[in-house]
């Protein structure tokens, strides 16, 4: 009788929910985490301070992808940043705001895991070749509001003049902002302009996630020695911008990530930010 009591007073206990990480924690953002990613590599990832992951290629993965990633992240105690690419259309080279009806059903379809952290919807648009002005960054916004009101959006910024805020800086169009302005050799004047311009342009107060580059390859040089150390040092002593972090990233291609660069893995075991 003793024994059913216990069972039966456990049942009545409270179950814990899954809520990802709080806005109250310090956000620590690893970028580019595939859906082949080994439980031993979320684990170790976890055990550094890693509690949200991401990946751009979300859309592109099939549904069982797709909920096994959620899954293992929500076992990992991780949140999950989706990327929603495919939201705007390029017409008479200029961007506009076109979803399609698969778009809503998306969201709508995985809006509830518990695992999801935010929506993704632009990946620096103020960028050249590809600008995305502040207004359909807005109408985007509201669109995803609109089917899916809880659920934080994410947004990567790098701008880094004048210009670039007057086109595509809206505050109106995201609740998380990243900041990144990545180093080539060392730390300088495109660094410096990212913090200057955003402090001057910051008008709202908002959660706000610097990224560093843990990358090699591309358009980059090999990442210095000390590349993540400086970079740290940087946005996180010399300017207090925020205690939230991103690494960018796990596991890329053509770019080499954190996992594929043993030099970028040991800096990154290195530092200390949990």
């Amino acid at each position: 009788m003793k024994t059913l009591l216990i069972v039966f007073f456990i049942l009545l206990l409270p179950v814990a929910v899954f809520a990802g990480p709080s806005l109250n924690d310090r956000l620590v953002v690893m970028w580019q985490v595939q859906h082949d990613v080994t439980d031993r590599e979320l684990a170790f990832m976890k055990e550094k301070g890693i509690n949200i992951i991401q990946s751009f290629r979300v859309r592109l993965w099939n549904e069982n992808e797709i909920k096994s990633y959620l899954d293992r992240a929500q076992k990992a105690g991780m949140g999950v940043i989706i990327s929603l690419t495919g939201l705007t259309k390029r017409i008479d080279n200029v961007w506009t705001f076109s979803p399609g009806p698969g778009d809503v059903a998306f969201i709508k379809k995985w809006k509830e895991h518990p695992a999801l952290f935010a929506w993704q919807l632009f990946d620096e648009p103020a960028n050249p070749d590809d600008r995305i002005s502040a207004a359909i960054q807005e109408e985007a916004y509201r669109y995803i509001k609109s089917a899916d009101p809880q659920t934080r959006v994410y947004q990567s910024w790098n701008g880094t003049s004048e210009e670039s805020y007057r086109c595509c800086f809206s505050e109106d169009s995201f609740d998380i902002l990243d900041l990144h302005a990545y180093i080539n050799d060392s730390i300088g004047i495109r660094q410096r302009k990212l913090v200057e311009e955003f402090r001057k342009h910051q008008k709202k107060t908002y959660p706000i996630v610097i990224t560093l580059r843990a990358d090699d390859g591309g358009v980059f040089k090999k990442l210095p020695i000390d590349g993540l150390k400086q970079q740290y040092d940087y946005f996180f002593t010399t300017n207090n911008i925020t205690r939230n972090i991103g690494f960018y990233g796990w596991k890329l291609s053509p770019y080499r990530g954190i996992s594929q660069v043993p030099d970028i893995m040991r800096q990154f075991k290195e530092l200390t930010f949990k």
